[in-house]
């Protein structure tokens, strides 16, 4: 459930693609989210700020603030400043909830409303609260079915809803057979297409949904093409390579290991490379050898990773289990 809501809000906050009526806005927000794009966290600080400032009653500057600190935790693999997001989503959704009560057919104020929601759904999934996660998801797809609604091209409301029906029908699949629900996988699917190739300038998270669909269908020729066109908008997007390396695992996990040292060094040069971080991408590479026969690659970096010792309190836990997993695989190497 917790991989559901994170890939369904991930479409949500799909960095926002429409042109908004205020062009000074609409250009403010794109900087932001090509410095996010680009894992340039401290300029979008600086942008969506200017814009919360110059825009006090539109949720957009907090909503994108709180978005920014998101993902770079994400990013990082560090803790998140809970009281910091859950302040900007409050403050997002009181901006947005008063904006609607003004104008309740107005499609961008029916729009901030789902997003604000959207981001919600994220930030309670991956903080372990579930119910919460489920609470907003649903308002969120509510609010973006309206969007349809009054402008059946709207782009972003497509990627969002299309990933939520995908993963909401897969999830629930053990309940397809009773009469008041539904398939939607293939509509899911066909909606995320129409959002990323529709009028969708920066659909960074549409591609990366629609990958990791394609991967949970098997179909990993389609995922590797949409992984391509990704990289190809997106060549500094960590997010993008991780995704196409996970594709390229299953055909070519030569290139895979290139694209996970490619990423590692990314972080070595930000001067960002986190213990936490480190685990997984040396982990992945060490997999990927031992398919490969290259045990003596695999047995190395294992016993690279197993040599840290200064891990936080919260990377010790979320690392637990996958240091397990290497331990295991070292003895089988050993």
């Amino acid at each position: 459930m917790k991989y559901f809501f994170l890939l369904f809000t991930f479409a949500l906050g799909n960095l926002f693609s429409q042109t908004l009526p205020d062009r000074n806005l609409d250009s403010l927000l794109k900087t932001g989210i090509n410095f996010i794009t680009s894992q340039k966290y401290d300029n979008a600080v600086d942008i969506f700020s200017t814009m919360e400032s110059t825009y006090p009653d539109l949720p957009l500057g907090n909503l994108y603030l709180a978005a920014t600190e998101i993902l770079k935790s994400s990013d990082y693999g560090l803790p998140m400043n809970e009281k910091r997001i859950e302040y900007l989503l409050e403050s997002s959704l009181d901006k947005a909830e008063s904006n609607l009560k003004k104008d309740e057919d107005n499609l961008w104020n029916i729009y901030y409303i789902g997003l604000v929601k959207g981001f919600e759904a994220y930030y309670y999934g991956i903080s372990g609260s579930m119910i919460s996660a489920l609470s907003s998801g649903l308002k969120a797809v509510t609010y973006f079915e309206k969007c349809i609604s009054v402008d059946s091209d709207f782009s972003d409301a497509y990627i969002a809803l299309g990933t939520y029906k995908y993963w909401k029908s897969e999830k629930t699949e053990f309940l397809n057979w009773l009469p008041f629900v539904s398939d939607e996988r293939k509509t899911g699917i066909n909606y995320l297409r129409k959002g990323v190739y529709g009028k969708s300038k920066n659909s960074l998270l549409g591609f990366n949904s629609l990958i990791w669909i394609y991967i949970r269908e098997k179909n990993f020729e389609e995922a590797m093409k949409i992984a391509k066109e990704g990289i190809n908008q997106y060549p500094a997007s960590r997010m993008i390579k991780m995704s196409l390396a996970r594709v390229c695992e299953n055909s070519d996990l030569a290139r895979a290991n290139n694209l996970y040292r490619e990423i590692l060094t990314s972080f070595e040069k930000e001067k960002k490379l986190t213990n936490y971080k480190r685990v997984i991408l040396l982990h992945k590479l060490a997999q990927n050898y031992y398919r490969m026969g290259e045990k003596e690659k695999a047995l190395g970096l294992c016993n690279e990773i197993l040599a840290i010792k200064n891990y936080s309190a919260y990377e010790s836990e979320k690392l637990k289990n996958r240091l397990k997993r290497v331990n295991d695989l070292r003895d089988e190497l050993k």
